[in-house]
């Protein structure tokens, strides 16, 4: 069973399938950029980590396995993109 309960207009209470309570709060995207690069690196990619990757256990599809090797293959090469570099 799950619902959702407005709390003042500033943050939703969830009860998710398993029983857990859940908070969804509403922050302006300037804010969470900021708090983000304030982080460690080791922080981020955790955080990073869990939210895309850990949660996605499905398989890969062609086109995703075709722009994984891609991505390796530029890795491989130094092509990459580094956090400092998006501050």
């Amino acid at each position: 069973m799950s619902y959702t309960k407005q709390l003042r207009g500033q943050y939703n209470s969830n009860i998710d399938k398993g029983g857990e309570m859940t908070k969804t709060i509403s922050i302006p995207e300037k804010s969470i950029i900021v708090m983000l690069k304030a982080l460690p690196r080791d922080t981020l990619v955790d955080i990073f980590s869990k939210t895309l990757i850990e949660n996605d256990v499905s398989p890969l599809t062609d086109k995703e396995k075709a722009s994984y090797t891609r991505a390796l293959k530029e890795y491989e090469k130094g092509q990459v993109t580094s956090w400092e570099d998006l501050k």
